[in-house]
C-alpha cells in the first residue's frame, strides 16, 4: 500500500503483501480478454469459476490467494497497461526483504497511473468510439465484481476479544484476505483513472467500488485500531484506501464501543445521572466559575437573551476569586465580533447541572479563541469574546427554548466557529500529513453529531484545533493543494461527509436539518428541554 502512504506503513509485516503467485503466467493478447484468462479460446476461465466460488458455502479461501494476487493484481495491471502498449514491468512492484521474503511494492503505481491518464488523454472525444477505453472498463468492472462477490465471503462478525494485530494475521484465510484487499486498493486507483476521462459516462461506475464490503481482516485492523463498530458500518461504502489508512492510525480517544451496533455508535451518548464534567488535567480540582453556588451564572444570559441579544462571555482578571479569574458577559451587538465554541458534550465540556466550568477549562478555551482571532482584541491584555452553550444555553425552560431558537443567528453571525474535539486536541497538525488531518477530521466525534453539523453548516468558517495550534479550514485546501497530486485517498477523504449521523434521536435531527436549510424552528415542539443537550 506504499503508493498511498509512502514509506510510512511499508516497513511494518502487517501491510506487507507477500508476492505468492507466478506474475509471469499472465501475458497480455490483444486476441485474448482478461475474462478468459487462462485458456485463449475461453471455455475455461477464472471469471466462470469465480462466479460460481463465491456462492459455494463449502469453499476454502486459503487455496485461492496465489491465484487472486496472479488474476486479479498483475492480471488486471498487465491487462490495462497492455490494452494502451505501456510498458510493464514486474521488478518495479517486487522487492526483497532483509529476511529473504518476496514482497509486493506499488510505490510506482503512480506512475503508471499517470502515463495511462496522459495516454487515455489523448482520445480526447474519441472515448467512446475507441474499443481500447472501453475495454480497459470492462476488465475493471468485471474485477470489482469479483472483489464484492467475495467481499461478502470474507466479512464475518468481528471478534473484538483480541487486541493485538499480531492475532489477525494467525488464521489460515488471513493471506487470502490480503490479497483480495490488494486487488480492492489497486481497482480502486484504476477506477479513478478511468474516471479522470469521462466523469459523467462514468457516474454509475465511479461509486462501485465503495460498495466492496469490508474484508473481515480490513474490520480486524479497524477494531483493534480503536475505530467503533458503527464507524466501520458507517464507512462501510466508502473508498477502500481511506479504510486502510484508518485501520493504520490509532483512535486516540479511549470510549469504549464494546456495546456499539454496525448501526449506532453509542459511545458519545451522554447519561447526564453520571456525566462529569472534565478538567484540561484529570489531576485537576480547581473551582467552577462561580465557585458560589449562590452566584447564579446564568442570570446575566437569561436576561441578554431576553433581550433579543446572543449572550457571549470573556475570561477577565478577579482577584477576588480562588483562580484570581471571573467571566463577564456581554450581549452581541451587529457589530460584534464573536467566536463559537463548536464540541461534543461526551468530550467533558459540559455541564447537565449548572451553566459553569471549571476555571481551567475557561482560561483554557479563552487562551485558544485569542489565537485563532488576535485581531480582536482591543488592547494587549483584551480577551476576545466567545459562545459556548454550556454557559450560553440557560438550563431554565424558557430562557433554553429563546437560545435554541437562535442558534441559526448565533453560528451564521460569528466570524466562524472553533471545533474542540479531544480527538484531534491530541494530534500535533505540524508533523501530521494533510491526508491524516482530513480523516481523524472526517472521523472525529465531533463529525458524528448533527448539532455540530448544523454549525458547521450555518458557520463562515471553521478553526480545527490541534495539540499545536488551530487549522482554519482553507489551511487544509491549501495544503492539500500544495501536496498536488493527491493520492487516491487524498481524493475521496478530501471530498468525504459520514453517510449519517448516527448518534443523534430523530427529532434531533430533523430540527438540526431543517435549520440548515433555512426552516422555521417555530414548528417543533421542544416539551422536554431537558433532552436537548448540545
Amino acid at each position: 500500500m506504499d503508493h498511498l502512504y509512502g514509506d510510512r506503513f511499508s516497513s511494518l509485516p502487517d501491510f506487507q503483501f507477500p508476492y505468492i503467485c507466478n506474475a509471469d503466467e499472465y501475458e497480455y493478447s490483444e486476441d485474448r480478454l482478461w475474462r478468459d484468462f487462462p485458456s485463449d479460446d475461453g471455455k475455461e476461465n477464472y471469471l466462470t469459476k469465480f462466479n460460481l466460488a463465491a456462492n459455494d458455502p463449502d469453499l476454502q479461501l486459503a487455496p485461492l490467494a496465489p491465484l487472486v494476487q496472479q488474476w486479479l493484481f498483475f492480471g488486471v495491471l498487465k491487462e490495462i497497461s497492455g490494452i494502451f502498449n505501456v510498458d510493464f514491468q514486474l521488478s518495479d512492484f517486487i522487492k526483497s526483504t532483509n529476511d529473504g521474503r518476496e514482497i509486493v511494492i506499488t510505490s510506482s503505481l503512480h506512475r503508471y497511473a499517470w502515463t495511462l491518464c496522459t495516454i487515455f488523454y489523448s482520445y480526447e472525444h474519441r472515448w467512446m468510439e475507441s474499443p481500447k477505453p472501453q475495454r480497459a472498463v470492462e476488465v475493471v468492472d468485471q474485477a470489482i465484481n469479483i472483489v464484492s462477490a467475495f467481499g461478502h465471503r470474507t466479512n464475518p462478525s468481528v471478534d473484538i476479544s483480541s487486541n493485538t494485530k499480531q492475532d489477525l494475521f494467525c488464521h489460515e484465510t488471513a493471506v487470502a484476505e490480503k490479497m483480495f484487499l490488494q486487488a480492492t486498493l489497486l481497482l480502486e486507483l484504476m477506477q479513478r483513472v478511468l474516471q479522470e476521462i469521462n466523469g459523467v459516462s462514468l457516474r454509475n461506475f465511479q461509486f462501485k467500488i465503495k460498495n466492496v464490503p469490508i474484508n473481515s481482516l480490513m474490520r480486524r485492523l479497524l477494531v483493534t485500531s480503536g475505530w467503533c463498530i458503527g464507524d466501520i458500518h458507517m464507512h462501510g461504502i466508502s473508498s477502500p484506501s481511506c479504510l486502510a489508512f484508518l485501520s493504520m492510525i490509532r483512535n486516540p480517544r479511549s470510549q469504549n464501543h464494546t456495546k456499539c451496533t454496525d448501526i449506532h455508535c453509542l459511545a458519545y451518548q451522554v447519561d447526564e445521572s453520571v456525566y462529569h464534567t472534565a478538567h484540561i488535567e484529570d489531576s485537576c480540582t480547581c473551582p467552577h466559575i462561580p465557585a458560589d453556588p449562590a452566584i447564579k451564572l446564568a442570570e446575566p444570559a437569561q436576561k441578554i437573551l431576553g433581550q433579543g441579544q446572543t449572550p457571549l462571555l470573556k475570561v477577565v482578571k478577579n482577584s477576588g476569586h480562588p483562580t484570581g479569574v471571573d467571566v463577564a458577559f456581554t450581549g452581541a451587538t451587529p457589530s460584534t465580533s464573536y467566536v463559537c465554541i463548536s464540541h461534543v458534550w461526551s468530550d467533558g465540556f459540559g455541564n447537565p447541572t449548572t451553566n459553569t466550568l471549571p476555571a481551567c477549562v475557561l482560561i483554557y478555551i479563552q487562551s485558544l479563541v485569542n489565537a485563532v482571532a488576535p485581531d480582536l482584541k482591543s488592547a494587549p491584555d483584551d480577551n476576545v469574546p466567545f459562545w459556548i452553550d454550556t454557559l450560553c444555553v440557560p438550563l431554565t425552560h424558557q430562557y433554553r427554548k429563546l437560545a435554541i431558537k437562535r442558534m441559526g443567528e448565533t453560528y451564521s453571525k460569528s466570524i466562524g466557529i472553533l471545533v474542540l474535539d479531544s480527538g484531534l486536541r491530541c494530534i500535533s497538525s505540524s508533523s501530521t500529513d494533510t491526508q491524516e488531518i482530513m480523516i481523524r477530521i472526517i472521523c472525529s466525534a465531533w463529525m458524528q453529531r448533527l448539532w455540530t453539523f448544523q454549525e458547521v453548516c450555518l458557520a463562515k468558517t471553521s478553526w480545527f484545533q490541534f495539540s499545536d495550534r488551530a487549522i482554519i479550514e482553507e489551511d487544509i485546501q491549501s495544503r492539500m493543494l500544495a501536496e498536488w497530486p493527491p493520492t487516491t485517498s487524498q481524493l475521496d477523504i478530501f471530498f468525504s461527509l459520514p453517510e449519517s449521523q448516527r448518534t443523534e434521536s430523530d427529532k434531533k435531527a430533523i430540527i438540526c436539518l431543517s435549520r440548515a436549510v433555512a426552516a422555521e424552528d417555530d414548528v417543533f415542539s421542544l416539551s422536554h428541554p431537558n433532552s436537548w443537550k448540545l
